[in-house]
């Protein structure tokens, strides 16, 4: 009797540990194809006269001026819009932004 129900738990947990292991995968496998949607920067952000600026995704022509002072930013930080920061994604671009004015 013991034997049937301790076989009985066995095989439940290997179908939850399967499932499991079946979301995790193609959770993995989703996060991937998102990661590689865009290969090119969509924009630059960038240094412009002590400001981050957005700009194509070229450097060339500036599309928006943002009220953040690089001044005031860490060194590392104002190094990387110096040599400008490629964006891939409207989300990354908001979260650097959000960052950036924190």
């Amino acid at each position: 009797m013991k034997s049937t129900k301790f076989k009985s738990r066995v095989k439940v947990s290997l179908i939850l540990l399967c499932t499991v292991l079946i979301i995790l995968s193609l959770f993995a496998l989703n996060l991937t194809a998102v990661q590689n949607e865009n290969t090119d920067p969509i924009y630059m952000l960038k240094d412009c006269g002590g400001k981050i600026c957005l700009y194509s995704a070229n450097g060339e022509n500036k599309l928006t001026e943002y009220g953040i002072y690089t001044r005031l930013l860490p060194s590392i930080d104002s190094e990387s819009l110096v040599l400008g920061i490629p964006i891939y994604s409207e989300r990354e671009l908001q979260r650097l932004i959000e960052d950036f004015d924190s």
